[in-house]
């Protein structure tokens, strides 16, 4: 039985295996596939998503790079762009490059206008300007005309003002706020574009935000500056976008605009680079750009530094010296192309500007420096009024005009004196003004004597156009005193010397002289300074005078007349001043006048005014220090002077870089640094590159764009595709 059973179950155990069996191959006809089909679903879900995350980080790869433009247009062309998204690797190749200016619109590098004015030979440059004006035709190169309102070929180019920005720019100046300038800097000065009325000195880290400025006085930078103008290529304590959000004070409007920036100089307004007490500059006024959407300053692109040109209703026009068109505001939107660019757009005058002053155009004076003034006394009357003061002083720079007068006035009294042809204190010889200059000294009436008044002096100049500024006081205030310790009493001149014999000429004899101290010449007595010379001539020692002639002041001989050939003459001569007539020298002779073939006496030349030399416009002076002066915009100062000198000290470590052209009225130059260049350069205003956007994650995704990339930072994108 139990051999039975166990038959039995063995029986059992196998049809259960074959049921497994069956089971499991039912399962691989059925449950298998359906389980594959299920897998291969999700695999094939997991590959799309990998490709579409592929695809957009390679879009993203894309989109970042052309987000920080000015970033791609400076880096483009370097074997990888740096990316902030993981696993993807963006390149640029740059296809194409457009300059700011097609051939056509390249201008002379280098122009100088003034009547006579040449470039300087130690400018190297590569088309430089021939100057056709001179004293006989100041204007000949407006008659072609030479000059363009748009940079041409084979022309200077006059570039129109952008609109003024009327914002007050002295009360933005500001500074970063603490931790948020650049870090190799403490600290930061901010300028924002606007019109600044005041001085500027800038001897410190400075920035300027990127925008168009108008000066009316002088900007100075000196030792110890740093200071980058704009946004660009050279960077400097912080940036546009820095600036515009941490500094301590945000002005409203910023006035922000394009990239780089623009100097505009009106009224007294200059920028002087002054490196003459020691300490390194660094001064770079990056390229000057302009969005297409920004029409009212579209007339700063590529200018670094413009005056405001002509008078204040006229062009500037300087007889024999300098003709040049008063300046314009550009207006895009009313251009009259039959009437020719900028004919019909407003004068700068009358759309805000002040034309500058430092120009060839005569002004009043300088003011007169160097002054002193000596106490004297009369002999007799009352010492309330017999006190005297003579005033000295150096003539100032005439400015272009001959000084007519001077006047000296006192800081405790009404009383004045005079200089000049008509004065009454001044007897009047032959010749008078403008023939020779007028005196430079004269003396004070009517002061007090007592000993308890004292005077300070100061002098003005006066010619044609005005007045000048008041001189600095005296340097010695001085008391006129009666007793004791009395002053000085004037006296009348003394005696002329005698220099030489008389000069013969067909029209006479010219007697020459020594003029006689005018100091004090002892303790107690002085002279007052000389008026004029006289001379006497006579047929005996003694005799009734029967010819005479008188000098001016500064001059040292005069003519004698309506002489008789072969004849003998005694001549003597005096000097005359203020308390009146001198002593006659003794009687020189007899000299037999013999004129002969000896020609016509010297006339005495008339005086004529200097042209007026201004102070620069743009002004480098770098005696002392490293300097670093980087200015690759236009330079348009056609009225006015620009002047370049590295001083004596030393050359090296010294650069001035003006690689955006430049036309002024006169450059001068000194010693020039070793790094020198002045040109027009044309930088690439436009890029066309081709990015190529890369994943290296599970799926690989390629994105190639094409795309146009302006230096000012805009951006068009001609194709992009993904695959």
């Amino acid at each position: 039985m139990n051999e039975s059973l166990s038959r039995d179950g063995r029986q059992d155990r196998g049809s259960a295996l074959i049921l497994v069996l069956v089971l499991t191959v039912i399962s691989a006809l059925i449950v298998l596939p359906i389980m594959s089909y299920t897998m291969t679903v999700i695999r094939a879900g997991d590959v799309e998503i990998d490709k579409a995350q592929g695809i957009e980080s390679a879009e993203g790869g894309f989109r970042v790079a052309i987000g920080d433009s000015q970033a791609l247009y400076e880096g483009c062309g370097t074997a990888v762009i740096p990316s902030l998204l993981p696993d993807v690797t963006v390149t640029c190749e740059v296809v194409a490059t457009a300059a700011m200016h097609p051939a056509s619109e390249v201008p002379y590098t280098v122009a100088v206008v003034q009547a006579d004015a040449q470039v300087p030979s130690a400018l190297v440059t590569s088309d430089p300007y021939a100057n056709p004006n001179t004293t006989a035709q100041p204007d000949a190169w407006l008659a072609t005309p030479d000059y363009s309102y748009d940079p041409q070929a084979n022309k200077i180019w006059l570039p129109e003002l952008p609109t003024v920005v009327i914002t007050d720019g002295d009360s933005t100046r500001t500074v970063m706020q603490p931790g948020t300038m650049d870090q190799l800097y403490t600290e930061c000065d901010v300028l924002f574009p606007g019109t600044y009325d005041q001085p500027v000195i800038l001897d410190g880290p400075t920035y300027f935000v990127s925008g168009v400025y108008y000066f009316k006085e002088p900007v100075t930078v000196t030792g110890g500056a740093d200071v980058v103008v704009g946004d660009g290529a050279a960077g400097g304590c912080t940036t546009d976008f820095e600036a515009s959000a941490n500094v301590a004070d945000i002005p409203d409007p910023i006035n922000r605009s394009g990239l780089g920036g623009t100097l505009i100089f009106g009224g007294n307004g200059r920028l002087v680079v002054d490196g003459n007490s020691g300490g390194d500059i660094r001064l770079v006024i990056n390229q000057r750009y302009v969005g297409a959407d920004e029409q009212s300053i579209a007339a700063s692109e590529g200018v670094s530094i413009i005056s405001v040109n002509g008078d204040l209703a006229a062009d500037l026009d300087v007889a024999g010296v300098i003709q040049v068109p008063r300046s314009r505001v550009d207006d895009p939107n009313d251009d009259n192309a039959a009437a020719g660019h900028a004919d019909d757009d407003a004068y700068a005058v009358a759309s805000g500007y002040t034309p500058s002053v430092l120009t060839p155009k005569p002004t009043q004076p300088a003011a007169p420096t160097n002054v002193h003034a000596t106490a004297y006394r009369l002999t007799g009357g009352s010492s309330a009024t017999n006190g005297r003061a003579t005033i000295t002083w150096d003539e100032p720079n005439n400015n272009g005009s001959l000084i007519t007068s001077y006047v000296v006035s006192s800081d405790t009294t009404s009383q004045t004196c005079t200089t000049s042809a008509s004065s009454p204190s001044v007897p009047i010889p032959t010749p008078t003004t403008p023939l020779t200059a007028i005196r430079r000294a004269c003396t004070v009436l009517g002061l007090s004597s007592g000993g308890s008044t004292s005077y300070r002096f100061r002098v003005v100049a006066v010619n044609a156009i005005g007045s000048s500024p008041n001189s600095g006081w005296s340097a010695e205030t001085v008391t006129p005193r009666s007793t004791p310790l009395r002053s000085i009493v004037l006296t009348a001149p003394a005696v002329p010397a005698f220099d030489g014999a008389p000069i013969q000429y067909s029209d006479g004899m010219v007697v020459q002289w020594t003029a006689p101290p005018t100091s004090p010449h002892n303790t107690t007595h002085g002279y007052t300074p000389i008026n004029y010379f006289e001379v006497v001539a006579s047929l005996t020692s003694g005799g009734a005078v029967v010819s005479s002639c008188k000098g001016w002041w500064n001059e040292t001989g005069c003519r004698l007349t309506n002489l008789t050939a072969g004849t003998n003459y005694f001549v003597q001569m005096r000097a005359v001043n203020l308390v009146g007539n001198g002593t006659y020298s003794a009687w020189s002779g007899p000299h037999q006048y013999n004129p002969g073939a000896a020609g016509l006496a010297p006339g005495v030349a008339d005086s004529v005014a200097t042209v007026r030399v201004p102070q620069p416009i743009l002004e480098i002076a770098l005696a002392a220090g490293a300097a670093e002066i980087t200015i690759p915009g236009y330079i348009a100062v056609p009225q006015g002077r620009v002047s370049i000198d590295a001083g004596t000290t030393t050359t090296a470590n010294k650069a001035v870089t003006m690689s955006g052209g430049l036309v002024a009225a006169q450059i001068v130059v000194g010693t020039l640094p070793d790094s020198f260049q002045v040109d027009f350069e044309n930088p690439i205003a436009q890029k066309t590159v081709k990015i190529t956007s890369t994943t290296s994650g599970d799926y690989t995704a390629r994105g190639v764009g094409v795309v146009q990339i302006n230096k000012s930072g805009s951006v068009g994108i001609n194709s992009w595709f993904v695959q």
